[in-house]
């Protein structure tokens, strides 16, 4: 369970574990203009991503690309999500299930 600043405790409604990560991304949302956020902590499932402003509204289809750099080479994974939070600090996503297959190829 997590404790809020309250103290009132809530369930972790989370499957898989979090990884706490800085990398910026793009998000997509159908014609608009990307936002580039950075993302904030990532799992198997999906990632919540820092913004100043709600990005978009509550179970809105969006588009996540990754841009990964490692010395001289740039890897870009685009994943399918939706929008299942939105708060003061950033945005809840819950990827699609073809996105249980991240970075792998084939």
């Amino acid at each position: 369970m997590d404790r809020q600043a309250t103290g009132v405790q809530r369930m972790e409604l989370r499957s898989s574990p979090r990884k706490w990560a800085k990398v910026q991304v793009y998000l997509f949302y159908k014609a608009f203009p990307a936002r580039q956020c950075k993302l904030q902590n990532l799992s198997s499932n999906g990632a919540f991503l820092e913004a100043r402003l709600p990005l978009y509204a509550v179970n809105a289809p969006v588009q996540v690309l990754f841009v990964l750099r490692k010395q001289n080479v740039i890897r870009l994974y685009r994943i399918r999500a939706r929008v299942v939070r939105v708060t003061e600090d950033g945005t809840g996503l819950m990827f699609s299930r073809q996105a249980s297959r991240f970075g792998r190829r084939g």
